[in-house]
């Protein structure tokens, strides 16, 4: 399948973790200086199921300062088009009710923010911590068990995905991979890059990606356990979950090397 692909995770940001780590907040401006934009993540990856619309906007806005440090309205990323005022939900919680849904989506329409969606997601996030793990075990049998599991993990439930957006949105569309940096990326990115390119896609910016009429969809349904654009798209219109869906090996990968 032929399509658009945005990598995302190094574009958003929460300032209570740079706080705590200078290095961070080095590697982030290192980032910048290479041309490479920023998001809001919140300050401190509110769980918006758990708190109120008050805490949750009060976070999106204690954020914004290091962001203009970062990318000040007049610098090189700015004269390039890229703003700064995009929010991914943390733990793709957009709202346990649509009376809470709806209040925020209203906030970020006031304030200029564009919700930088999801519409890929295989839990890479579990492999990070395993990979630690067997690494200080120097279990070289597990790593290897871990390397082939997360591709077939990546390939399955992409296409699963794909085939998703299809029933909701009635074509391809391009697409937004959530992933996150941590032990394992350094060794598995290559070969998650080269998975991608054989299964059709081309890498693009995230504001590339959303030019797409598909991400001005709202589904406008609120779900305490969140999702990426597409699931929650299937929720609101009734389409039922795939009978065949891969199932990610989580029990396995949180136990591997304990």
């Amino acid at each position: 399948m032929a399509g658009s692909f945005a990598l995302r995770y190094p574009g958003r940001r929460r300032g209570q973790t740079l706080e705590r780590n200078p290095d961070g907040a080095l590697a982030l401006r290192l980032w910048v200086e290479g041309g490479h934009p920023l998001a809001n993540h919140t300050y401190d990856h509110l769980d918006f199921t758990r708190n109120s619309v008050e805490d949750f906007q009060r976070m999106i806005l204690r954020n914004e300062p290091a962001l203009e440090l970062l990318m000040p309205p007049d610098g090189k990323l700015a004269k390039a088009g890229h703003d700064w005022r995009w929010l991914r939900y943390p733990y793709l919680h957009e709202g346990d009710t649509l009376e809470k849904r709806r209040a925020v989506r209203a906030f970020l329409a006031t304030n200029g923010y564009r919700v930088a969606q999801t519409t890929m997601d295989f839990g890479d996030y579990y492999w990070n911590s395993a990979h630690a793990r067997c690494w200080m075990k120097k279990d070289e049998e597990s790593i290897r068990w871990l390397r082939e599991s997360y591709l077939t993990a990546a390939r399955d439930l992409m296409r699963m995905d794909v085939d998703n957006s299809r029933k909701v949105f009635g074509r391809d569309i391009h697409h937004v991979l959530l992933l996150h940096l941590g032990s394992f990326s350094s060794h598995i990115l290559p070969d998650l890059f080269k998975l991608l390119d054989e299964e059709g896609f081309e890498i693009v910016t995230l504001e590339e990606a959303q030019k797409d009429p598909a991400y001005d969809y709202d589904p406008d349904i609120a779900d305490p356990r969140g999702g990426t654009l597409v699931e929650l798209g299937m929720k609101a219109k009734q389409i039922p979950w795939p009978a065949n869906a891969p199932v990610l090996p989580a029990e396995r990968l949180t136990t591997i090397c304990q």
